[in-house]
């Protein structure tokens, strides 16, 4: 069935205003496994759009070569809204202006919008109760009704979404090597897979609910393990349906021809690999790295404010004790006594940094993934910021 474009207007924000997405359908609507992809919901984060465009006409040929075994949603601009936030020259795409919220957080808990309905339509048949609560999570997502362009877009996206098998969320972050997200159901369905063919450099799983931040990969992912905890009947078991993950594309200014295309390849690989494409995507690259859990992954917080100068790199090894950046103070009157360092508390990879280059205290500087748990680890967020 050849490409087909869906445009899906949001709630103006102003008179005179209104902006859309625009949703790109490969293959047959309803066939399985259903794959979907979008790029930048944090809309300063273009290197997922890069790869979307390498992407989308490698797609358009397969599909025109009847190759799509099942259905492929892609949203190259996930967040109109954020590309739309200039602000005396600088594009602000994180946070929304107008709620001051991040583009990136709060999606709704489905689980707990659909749990009474669906527990009393459940069986002991594990692929029908997929059905049953991928038709009520539609249908309740559907039934929203957005206050303003914020929730528009989120209900909107989740909704695309929500009755996926695999669902690729495409970011990068600030200076940074190929690095994922994932929660350990979705790694155990298939994200070894996906780690070792995007060359992740870092892959973190976590093993919490998707409720607090919500991202979007939580919200959609999320929504078995959590209707699994709502649930709580194993007579009516819910499985993990869909591989749900957070792809993280390097640095912000990583926007190239070089990078793009071969992460475009790498992805039509793995849906290769997941049985969304006919063809062979050859052997499996060997893993760059192994699944370590979130509470592994070592941040750095600036102590002070100042000037900030990295001493490692993306990519490099670090050591415990390690200094990582220094943060210099430019009103110190000696200026031989003016650097303050930040050292690592842990061994790993330094699979990110921040690109701005002055401190604030509090700010996250730096991620190191380790091979091990971090006692002062357990208890923080996947996502710090």
């Amino acid at each position: 069935m050849p490409r087909s474009v869906e445009k899906i207007t949001l709630v103006s924000p102003s008179p005179g205003t209104e902006r859309h997405l625009a949703v790109h359908r490969f293959g047959t609507p309803g066939s399985r496994p259903k794959v979907y992809l979008q790029a930048a919901i944090h809309a300063d984060e273009l290197p997922a759009m890069m790869a979307l465009h390498h992407l989308r006409p490698m797609l358009e040929e397969a599909d025109a070569k009847g190759q799509i075994k099942g259905e492929i949603v892609v949203v190259p601009v996930a967040n109109p809204v954020g590309l739309a936030q200039n602000i005396a020259g600088y594009h602000l795409g994180r946070f929304d202006l107008i709620s001051r919220e991040n583009f990136n957080r709060n999606f709704l808990a489905v689980a707990e919008g659909i749990a009474e309905e669906v527990k009393p339509k459940l069986t002991n048949d594990a692929t029908k109760n997929v059905e049953i609560v991928r038709k009520a999570a539609v249908a309740w997502l559907t039934a929203q009704a957005p206050r303003n362009e914020n929730e528009s877009l989120k209900f909107n996206l989740q909704r695309l979404a929500i009755d996926s098998d695999i669902c690729l969320d495409l970011h990068c972050a600030g200076e940074a090597t190929m690095h994922l997200f994932m929660h350990q159901d979705s790694y155990d369905e298939g994200g070894a897979e996906l780690s070792a063919q995007i060359g992740s450099m870092a892959t973190l799983v976590s093993r919490h609910a998707s409720g607090g931040a919500r991202a979007f990969s939580q919200g959609i992912g999320g929504l078995w393990s959590d209707l699994r905890g709502l649930i709580q009947d194993e007579a009516k078991p819910v499985p993990q349906a869909c591989i749900s993950a957070t792809v993280e594309y390097r640095g912000r200014v990583d926007v190239t021809d070089g990078f793009g295309k071969p992460d475009a390849e790498n992805l039509f690989k793995i849906l290769q690999r997941y049985g969304a494409i006919a063809g062979d995507p050859g052997p499996l690259p060997k893993p760059l790295c192994k699944a370590v859990p979130v509470s592994a992954m070592e941040v750095g917080y600036a102590p002070m404010t100042g000037v900030l100068t990295y001493h490692k790199a993306p990519g490099d090894m670090v050591k415990t004790g390690e200094v990582v950046c220094e943060i210099i103070d430019p009103y110190a009157e000696d200026q031989t006594k003016a650097r303050v360092p930040v050292k690592s508390l842990a061994d790993g990879v330094l699979f990110g940094r921040r690109p701005e280059r002055i401190a604030r205290p509090g700010m996250v500087l730096f991620r190191i993934a380790s091979d091990k748990p971090l006692a002062h680890r357990m208890n923080r967020p996947a996502l710090d910021d």
